[in-house]
């Protein structure tokens, strides 16, 4: 016992160290490309970062559901934007507030609230269907169609000249770019698994491990490539890789799941504390929390075209309220 945990917790500090370094390379990768392309960081970050960053979510949730765990792959998705939001991005808003490009933020949160809400439609009925998994991907569709658009009016119009592309450093940054994502999702997978090991070992229960290790091991590639962007300065990559990767937990993963599912993803009943009788949790708790969390953001930016320290501290502490209540209800 003694010799497994030792091996899981050295296992569990090289997952760290992949995701640290992976995350710093790619973004510097990322920024490469986005500076030879004209491509705005914002927009770069919200679709090829985003998307990249999101695949280990993605792995998790359609593993659960092919596996008969669906509730694993519904909870994954939206604690995983919980994550996101409340926590990379109060992170990011606190120590670097800064300016957002008004137009590019507007509709990358447009597409983000269009989500929430047809998500909420759709789980009324307490089931996502296959056909609603099809609308949901329909949307996916349509942000990356509006993404595309937007890089090749980005790329006419903007007035800084690109830097030189040389061959040498295109292939160099390509494969910096793909061992970036490598390092962050093998450090994502030894993470969650071997914090498991541990949790179990010392007797924690599996229902605590879901909310805490799971949650935050898939949201890690987020986290590491959003603390790489913050000592580089570079926010606007920060933030559009947070809406991108928020917006696809909905339109990709859970589309993916209801698609893939024989009867569809089924919204189940859970027991939660303060309430008497077990309720609807995605649809009564989380996904009104994930809307809260979501306009906290984004008013502001829509307001002002910044976000504010006070945003972040805000984001955290919601964060830090909601895995307490949770770990309570849990004991």
């Amino acid at each position: 016992m003694q010799e497994t945990i030792w091996f899981a917790s050295i296992m569990l500090v090289i997952g760290f160290v992949l995701i640290i370094k992976g995350g710093d390379i790619f973004v510097d990768a990322t920024i490469y490309f986005a500076e030879i392309t004209k491509i705005p960081k914002m927009l770069i970050g919200a679709t090829v970062v985003s998307l990249c960053t999101t695949l280990p979510e993605l792995l998790v949730s359609t593993l659960a559901v092919t596996s008969g765990a669906p509730d694993l792959g519904i909870g994954n998705a939206l604690g995983s934007i919980i994550c996101n939001t409340a926590l990379v991005l109060g992170i990011s808003a606190t120590v670097l507030p800064a300016a957002v490009h008004r137009g590019s933020f507007r509709a990358k949160s447009s597409f983000l609230l269009l989500s929430i809400l047809v998500l909420f439609i759709f789980m009324l009925d307490m089931k996502i269907s296959l056909f609603e998994g099809i609308l949901l991907a329909v949307i996916m569709f349509l942000f990356i169609f509006y993404s595309i658009n937007a890089a090749k009016k980005a790329r006419l119009y903007k007035e800084d000249p690109p830097l030189e592309k040389d061959k040498k450093l295109i292939i160099k940054n390509t494969i910096l770019f793909v061992l970036g994502i490598a390092g962050i999702i093998i450090g994502a997978r030894l993470l969650v698994d071997n914090a498991k090991i541990i949790a179990r070992s010392l007797g924690v229960s599996d229902q605590i491990i879901g909310l805490t290790v799971v949650a935050l091991g898939t949201s890690l590639p987020e986290l590491a490539t959003t603390i790489s962007a913050i000592v580089k300065k570079e926010f606007s990559l920060s933030v559009g890789n947070i809406i991108g990767a928020n917006i696809l937990n909905i339109v990709l993963i859970l589309s993916t799941c209801a698609i893939i599912s024989p009867s569809g993803l089924i919204i189940s009943m859970q027991p939660l504390l303060f309430f008497k009788e077990p309720i609807a949790q995605s649809l009564v708790f989380d996904v009104p929390f994930i809307l809260i969390l979501s306009l906290i953001v984004i008013i502001p930016a829509f307001i002002k075209g910044k976000l504010y320290r006070w945003q972040g501290i805000t984001l955290m502490t919601l964060y830090v309220s909601y895995i307490g209540y949770h770990l309570i209800g849990a004991l």
